[in-house]
């Protein structure tokens, strides 16, 4: 059996939400390049739109204290288990933007 996290994603500025199952074995990069795939999909976004995706919780950051404009989560070679795994108290949020 495949472990699998549910992360809730949200647009950002919106009320516009979704669950989605992750595998915890892919890498960061394999995430971002599904989730992307299947957020165009889901939410009817052309793929000229560029969409990043932002880990939710980043108040305060350098871009201020609004944590939809956070910096995107980054590619990496981590997997989704490395990253979240230990800390995987509640459902992991990400915005969409």
């Amino acid at each position: 059996m495949v472990p699998t996290y549910v992360f809730y994603f949200k647009i950002a500025y919106t009320n516009t939400t979704k669950y989605y199952t992750i595998n915890a074995n892919v890498t960061i990069t394999e995430f971002l390049e599904d989730i992307v795939i299947r957020i165009r999909n889901d939410f009817n976004i052309e793929p000229e739109v560029n969409i990043e995706i932002v880990e939710a919780g980043q108040y305060n950051n350098i871009y201020g204290h609004d944590a939809e404009v956070a910096p995107q989560l980054e590619p990496s070679n981590r997997t989704v288990r490395q990253v979240y795994g230990r800390t995987y108290k509640q459902i992991p949020a990400f915005y969409i933007r």
